[in-house]
């Protein structure tokens, strides 16, 4: 069994910060429980036998569902990320929804059941790392322009120092980040062709992560078509020694029609 379709029982999963709702296509679980590790191995590792022909199925959230995902790779359990625009196509398509109703555990049940969706590629702890790190940079970004805004907005001399002060220590904080993002990049690179290396100026390094990070975060949710245009192009890298064109060209035949 490799893909969501072939599973004897699939089960959904809607994921938001605090919850899961759970919908099986066997009619065992469904319920509501807290999104943590301990409620999911609770609800979902224990209730299943050794032999189920098991797949899950939950939406990509953003990181949501980080400890969903871990939490059954860790069991044996193949769990698949699929695309909410996927979904939201499918449950349209069958009549299940308008175009703002929510998305609910029932249709991405029926959307495994239907779709053929690969298991989530289990991370190694380097990858984890690395995707931490850019996460991280993304918030100081976030937190920089915000602070930017409030310095411009800012009319006392006191505060506006105070403001400077947050800044400059944002400011370091990305440089710190910056330098851990090309340290590994320089590693990756020299065993992936299809990696943008720090020399490359066509793209700054981190562009060249989140670019990578998206790839393989996509895989799941992937088209067999999608895929083969990947391979073909990791291939093409690697023949050619080039890095920063194709790793674009990766991120767009990552991301499904």
């Amino acid at each position: 069994m490799t893909v969501s379709n072939q599973a004897e029982r699939v089960i959904g999963v809607d994921v938001s910060m605090s919850r899961l709702d759970i919908a099986d296509s066997q009619g065992k679980i469904h319920k509501t429980i807290s999104n943590t590790a301990a409620a999911i191995k609770k609800a979902i590792v224990q209730k299943l036998d050794d032999g189920d022909s098991v797949f899950v199925v939950c939406e990509a959230t953003g990181g949501y569902e980080k400890d969903l995902v871990k939490t059954l790779q860790d069991a044996g359990i193949p769990v698949a990320i699929a695309n909410p625009r996927q979904v939201r196509q499918f449950a349209s398509a069958m009549g299940r929804l308008e175009k703002s109703d929510p998305i609910d555990a029932e249709v991405i049940c029926q959307f495994g059941q239907t779709a053929e969706l690969p298991a989530a590629p289990v991370k190694t702890a380097e990858q984890e790392a690395r995707d931490a790190i850019v996460r991280r940079r993304e918030q100081v970004l976030e937190m920089i322009g915000q602070e930017n805004n409030r310095l411009q907005q800012e009319s006392d001399p006191k505060m506006k120092k105070t403001i400077e002060q947050v800044l400059k220590t944002l400011k370091n904080l990305q440089k710190k980040l910056d330098a851990e993002i090309s340290r590994f990049l320089a590693e990756e690179a020299k065993t992936n062709a299809s990696v943008c290396c720090p020399n490359c100026r066509n793209w700054d390094n981190s562009t060249a992560v989140r670019l990578q990070s998206s790839l393989e975060s996509h895989r799941s949710s992937m088209s067999q078509a999608s895929r083969e245009v990947v391979a073909r192009c990791r291939a093409d890298a690697a023949r050619y020694g080039v890095c920063c064109t194709w790793q674009v060209l990766l991120a767009y035949a990552a991301t499904p029609c």
